[in-house]
């Protein structure tokens, strides 16, 4: 690890690859002339996430896996790896660090669990998102978000749904999203969930 304990350049720059495609590659590599950790950031986010879940440690200046990690990295494990990761990622890490909002909506995290009922009522079949947005937050707290937003042209109820939930759970390969171009942006058109879901969500009454 460097003096500010990032991952060195070396091992960011053989982790292009892993992280990016072509494109995102061609994009970073454009703006960038050496690779800090910060500037990969799907690495940085890893690294942050191991961190959270106590997956990694500090030694001596060295990052290392901790020993009850080395277990999880067996195939007979990578369910309940996936779910210490997935808990990290909801409860302990913020979502909105990538978007340097404006606004902070780390404390919306917290309804995940009532959003992942949502989709499991909703999202059998392919379904717009947008149509669903009252559904999506109990109306106290869709109330809170239409308030924090009220003042940002830019930023919307549905964005904020979007960027907090809707991309995490396509990334941690939960929902399936089907997108749309209008201008130079990608609107999701529709959602729904991958067998994933159904495997890893459960609700007990």
């Amino acid at each position: 690890m460097t003096a500010k304990g990032n991952l060195p350049h070396s091992f960011v720059n053989s982790m292009v690859d892993v992280f990016l495609n072509e494109e995102e590659k061609a994009q970073t590599l454009s703006v960038c002339n050496v690779l800090n950790e910060q500037d990969l950031l799907p690495l940085h986010e890893a690294h942050i996430l191991g961190k959270l879940s106590g997956q990694i440690g500090m030694l001596k200046g060295q990052l290392k896996l901790r020993k009850n990690a080395l277990k999880l990295l067996e195939p007979e494990s990578a369910g309940l790896l996936y779910k210490i990761l997935f808990i990290a990622f909801f409860r302990e890490y913020n979502i909105g660090y990538r978007f340097n909002s404006a606004v902070d909506f780390d404390w919306l995290q917290e309804e995940v669990g009532y959003v992942l009922h949502t989709l499991q009522q909703y999202a059998d079949q392919w379904i717009d998102p947008a149509a669903h947005t009252e559904q999506w937050l109990h109306p106290m707290v869709l109330e809170q978000v239409e308030e924090a937003v009220s003042g940002f042209s830019y930023m919307t109820v549905d964005s904020v749904i979007e960027r907090t939930f809707i991309v995490p759970f396509e990334k941690w390969g939960l929902l399936e999203v089907e997108r749309i171009k209008e201008g130079y942006f990608d609107k999701i058109q529709r959602i729904r969930k991958t067998p994933l879901f159904d495997a890893f969500i459960r609700f007990e009454s």
